[in-house]
Order: C-alpha cells, then sequence, then structure tokens
C-alpha cells in the first residue's frame, strides 16, 4: 500500500472521528450508478453473524430472523454499511482491512451498537466485502456514513424487516 494512501486514511481517521454524525446535510443527488452495478448490489447476499446465529438478508426481502434481531436489539431500524471499495473500486486488502477499521472506530466513537457482517456476491465477480451491520442507526446517519466512507449504496432496514437498497450516488 502506498504511503500516501496510509496518510489520507490518517487525516480521515483523526477528523471524522470529530464529526458528529447526524448533522451532516442529507440532500440526496440522483443515482448516476450503471444498472447492472445496481443489479449486482440487489443479488449479494448480506451476511450478519449474531452471538447464536448467522442471518442472510436479501434486498427486497422480508427476514423473521431480522423482525427478531430487531425487537430483541428493542431496534427500529439497522443499517449495513460498509468502507470497502469505495464507489466499487477494487482495493487491495491492506487498503480494505484499513479502511474497515476506520469505519469500527467510528462507530465505536459514536456508540454504536453493532455487529460483524459479510456482503457476499453469489457468483463471486466481487470478492466478501467486511460490514457492519449498525442497529438503531436512523436512515440519515447512515447515508452520511456512506459518503463519509465513498460508498454508492448502504443496506437500510426498518420494522417491516425488509432490506432496501438505497443509493446514494
Amino acid at each position: 500500500m502506498s504511503s500516501l494512501y496510509c496518510v489520507e486514511y490518517a487525516v480521515k481517521f483523526n477528523n471524522f472521528l470529530d464529526v458528529k454524525l447526524d448533522n451532516i446535510d442529507t440532500t440526496h443527488v440522483g443515482s448516476m450508478l450503471d444498472e447492472k452495478l445496481i443489479a449486482s448490489y440487489r443479488q449479494t447476499q448480506y451476511r450478519i453473524f449474531t452471538e447464536h446465529e448467522t442471518i442472510d438478508v436479501t434486498i427486497d426481502y422480508y427476514s423473521q430472523s431480522i423482525e427478531s434481531l430487531l425487537t430483541k436489539s428493542s431496534s427500529n431500524s439497522a443499517a449495513i454499511v460498509t468502507a470497502y471499495n469505495p464507489y466499487s473500486q477494487l482495493r487491495n486488502e491492506e487498503e480494505n482491512y484499513l479502511a474497515n477499521e476506520l469505519l469500527r472506530a467510528v462507530l465505536i466513537k459514536n456508540n454504536h451498537r453493532f455487529l460483524e457482517s459479510l456482503n457476499i456476491d453469489p457468483i463471486q465477480v466481487w470478492p466478501a466485502e467486511k460490514s457492519f451491520l449498525v442497529l438503531d442507526l436512523d436512515i440519515n446517519t447512515a447515508k452520511n456514513i456512506g459518503w463519509e466512507f465513498n460508498q454508492n449504496s448502504i443496506v437500510w432496514i426498518d420494522r417491516s424487516a425488509i432490506a432496501q437498497l438505497i443509493l446514494l450516488r
């Protein structure tokens, strides 16, 4: 990994830890993403690791396991966010690891409850991406995290327990 990339993440880390995520402007821009890329996000299997089970989530489908998780955790919503492969540009494992650890630090700093998760491409064009299911996260804060980590989308889940793809670009 280039030292410039490490410096960029170090600066971003120091600056971002002081940002209150729910105070960022949430103006949404129209989607400029390729339809094939959006289709790939919709086909992705989002795997969440709880203490007692593994939950697979699919976009636009109800999940009784997610409904149960939201209820047990007294959460009204959740979001799946990642820092891997910003703007769907493949990064090496070290760069993705650094970005993921920065995201973890931001979630901890802001007292968010979260579980480890993994975004899995069923046709394996993309390598699996580590991510986090963040509990009781409002949609604007979830979008802000996605924007801050240069993501094209996030997954949003409300009390309906149906995962929704939210495009950020």
